[in-house]
């Protein structure tokens, strides 16, 4: 049985949650404040933000799966967060100049990155097939 004690640290924390799922994105508007006053990409992996942004997808899929409205909310706003930083990164980086090589680059290290992770998903959908194999052939054989 619950107990009231119980019940309302369970409000407070989903409370919380609330406020965490609105305020962690959120903690990198100053960042972005900041490239698209100044313009300046120095120091910005565009490779590090596709990662944050198809990793944002995961715990996305996996709040709406799960239906648990605070990740989704925080999810969303994350790949929001990580969407506009790429476009500032692209627009005030590679394409600012007319350096050719430069674009060249950022395609080629984007195709990379998508890359690595088509590989990191394609090696997880095999080993829980594998897994899924091994379940399937030891309940067989059990009957």
């Amino acid at each position: 049985m619950k107990t009231k004690r119980h019940n309302s640290s369970n409000k407070i924390i989903g409370y919380a949650m609330y406020v965490v799922a609105f305020v962690m994105p959120l903690s990198h508007l100053p960042a972005i404040i900041n490239l698209y006053q100044t313009k300046v990409t120095t120091g910005l992996s565009i490779e590090s933000w596709v990662v944050y942004f198809f990793g944002a997808m995961v715990p996305l899929a996996y709040a709406i799966t799960n239906k648990m409205k605070p990740l989704v909310i925080s999810n969303i706003l994350w790949l929001t967060i990580d969407l506009v930083m790429l476009f500032g990164i692209i627009k005030f980086g590679v394409l600012a100049g007319d350096d050719s090589f430069q674009r060249l680059l950022l395609v080629n290290n984007i195709g990379k990155t998508l890359a690595g992770l088509g590989l990191i998903a394609l090696s997880t959908a095999a080993i829980l097939f594998g897994y899924d194999l091994i379940n399937t052939e030891n309940r067989s054989s059990k009957r």
